[in-house]
């Protein structure tokens, strides 16, 4: 079974469950970041407008297909986090 390395976009302001993340394998970066990235993580509690300031450039997953995970992180935690990224059960916003 192979296992992929997925690449997360996370605001800074969550250390936290950044910290863990990286300690279960993820690779995080910045939404601001041009890099590619699989899903981003934003806490609709306080990053309002999360949405509108994703760069674009990065709405291209890793593998270079189009979608990226959007993943509210309220009321959620890293083992929480990890098991939607595993399951893929996280509902689509459109």
């Amino acid at each position: 079974m192979e296992v992929l390395l997925l690449i997360l976009a996370i605001d800074k302001s969550h250390k936290n469950i950044s910290e863990e993340l990286i300690k279960k394998g993820y690779h995080i970066t910045s939404p601001d970041s041009k890099e590619k990235v699989d899903a981003v993580l934003y806490h609709s509690g306080y990053e309002k407008g999360i949405l509108e300031n994703i760069n674009n450039s990065s709405l291209m997953n890793s593998a270079n297909t189009s979608g990226v995970l959007l993943i509210d992180i309220k009321n959620k935690n890293a083992k929480d986090v990890d098991e939607i990224l595993k399951k893929r059960l996280y509902s689509p916003l459109f």
